[in-house]
């Protein structure tokens, strides 16, 4: 199989966004660990309900970057406006993280100087959202930089504000507000030459007048994001979200896996030719089985590493990570669907149009997924309140994976109909074998000489290595089973003696 160019820049962009990916997992990992630690899960708790207040009001800034990455990649000069509009924002943002903060707060008794201060992250954010818009219009990869520098920054920050001055999740506020400031500043300097355009009024008011687009996906995404307030009214208790969001953070790793598909967004965005997106689909899966393997063969290690009081809910982990390998596979297919859709391009297309498009379309279906979820979320929570803690959050994680199956399914028929993309069972066979047979060798290696009571930093130095031999096995593998596999190591070898040149 020959790549022509344009296939080749894009698997290039989604595997450098894959690999900084990877690499800032493995900080976030870190970050967590400190925050684990030196928290109670019960103000582990807390803390990701503030970020789930903070996000209802992230959640309105789509109305500029949403737009303003599809322009970006049409060559249309409205960063400058973007960014503008964005600060604009981002004050009614904060009066309106306060308004359901305290709502909330007062029925989990949350400190209300904890949440007057967690107030600050809403500017922050809102403005890096943009800028993370504007560079993926562009370099799909960058954003990916920036966040590694956000990761430096919050670390660094978290060890003198957390572990020296003993601040609790006062100095985790602190640290991730200067963090998104030395995000804002790396993705400024991408797209410097980008900002340099005008501020147009005109821009605004179509994004004002067509807001209704990307603020409707948003409202699927805040739907889903409800789990954790339900989960602690229902329960009257943080430390059952402080016990998800642990098992949440160590599925991350699979969630990086869809920027091999998004790298073919602003591509099919600037032109409609679909001819490589078989191999872009194939590589996402390949990409997503190996993460998905790494996942599940060391979900209790990983659990244990965050706090041992974690470590009993592994099996909720292995659910929630099927559920996002799914996931995963289904967004790869939204990100095909609509980067070819063109209904915003035509200056007649009317209210109906939209309407009729597949912005609208894919959207609809994920607000229809995220609301069954919720509704099925509440009614077992209502039902099975008086079951164990272990038991509730694996019911969740089961309600998430069943509901996401079918919509999966629906996403691949329709990319099917209108790019003509289909699976390739064979290669996804070889992938599976190889994940099975590496991955499952290191794990009863592993579960017959893996201590436990040995210091952390020895445990984790292990389990990186389990890692990477069972990675690497998994690698050689398919390197011999499966020409694509073996034409991207050659193409990837190739990019790095270029590189070093």
């Amino acid at each position: 199989m020959i790549l022509d160019l344009s296939e080749v820049r894009v698997t290039y962009s989604g595997l450098i966004a894959v690999f900084m990916a990877i690499l800032n997992v493995l900080l976030g990992f870190v970050f967590t660990i400190i925050i684990t630690r030196a928290l109670t899960p019960a103000e582990f708790g807390i803390w990701n309900l503030l970020l789930g207040f903070i996000f209802y009001m992230v959640v309105i800034e789509p109305i500029v970057s949403y737009w303003v990455t599809r322009e970006t990649a049409r060559n249309i000069s409205s960063q400058k406006t973007a960014v503008i509009s964005s600060s604009f924002l981002s004050i009614g943002g904060i009066f309106g993280f306060l308004a359901i903060a305290f709502l909330v707060g007062n029925q989990v008794a949350i400190d209300h100087e904890i949440i007057l201060l967690g107030s600050i992250l809403v500017p922050v954010m809102i403005l890096n959202n943009t800028l993370i818009g504007i560079n993926l219009g562009w370099k799909p990869h960058t954003p990916q930089f920036a966040r590694f520098f956000f990761l430096i920054a919050q670390i660094c920050l978290l060890v003198l504000l957390v572990q020296f001055f003993q601040m609790g999740i006062e100095g985790i506020i602190l640290s991730t507000f200067v963090s998104n400031i030395v995000s804002i500043i790396i993705l400024t300097l991408y797209a410097r030459k980008k900002l340099l355009s005008k501020f147009k009024l005109e821009y605004v008011k179509n994004w004002i007048r067509h807001s209704w687009l990307p603020l409707y996906p948003a409202l699927g995404l805040g739907i889903s994001s409800l789990g954790v307030i339900i989960f602690a009214v229902i329960t009257q208790s943080t430390e059952g979200v402080g016990f998800w969001s642990a098992a949440v953070i160590n599925v991350v790793l699979i969630t990086q896996a869809v920027h091999i598909a998004k790298a073919a967004y602003p591509k099919l965005l600037h032109n409609k030719n679909s001819v490589y997106l078989t191999h872009n689909l194939n590589l996402l899966i390949f990409i997503t089985i190996l993460f998905t393997a790494i996942t599940i063969t060391f979900s209790k290690q990983s659990l244990f590493i965050l706090n041992p009081v974690y470590e009993t809910i592994f099996p909720v982990v292995i659910v929630i990570a099927l559920w996002k390998f799914i996931d995963v596979i289904g967004i790869g297919f939204q990100s095909y669907i609509t980067g070819i859709e063109e209904v915003d391009t035509k200056n007649t297309s009317s209210f109906k149009d939209y309407l009729k498009s597949k912005l609208f379309l894919v959207p609809t279906i994920a607000l229809i997924q995220h609301s069954i979820t919720m509704i099925l979320l509440t009614i077992g929570l209502l039902s099975l309140v008086n079951s164990s803690q272990f038991d509730l959050l694996l019911y969740w994680a089961v309600v998430g994976l069943l509901v996401q199956i079918p919509i999966t399914i629906y996403f691949y028929k329709l990319s099917k109909k209108l790019l003509n993309l289909s699976f390739e069972p064979t290669k996804i066979l070889k992938y599976t074998f190889s994940g099975v047979i590496s991955f499952g060798s290191v794990y009863l290696l592993m579960e017959n000489t893996l201590n436990y009571q040995q210091d952390l930093i020895y445990f984790i130095f292990h389990i990186l290595l389990y890692a990477a031999i069972a990675v690497g096995t998994y690698l050689v593998i398919t390197y011999f089973l499966d020409s694509t596999i073996k034409e991207l190591i050659h193409s990837s070898l190739n990019e790095i003696k270029k590189f070093k040149k």
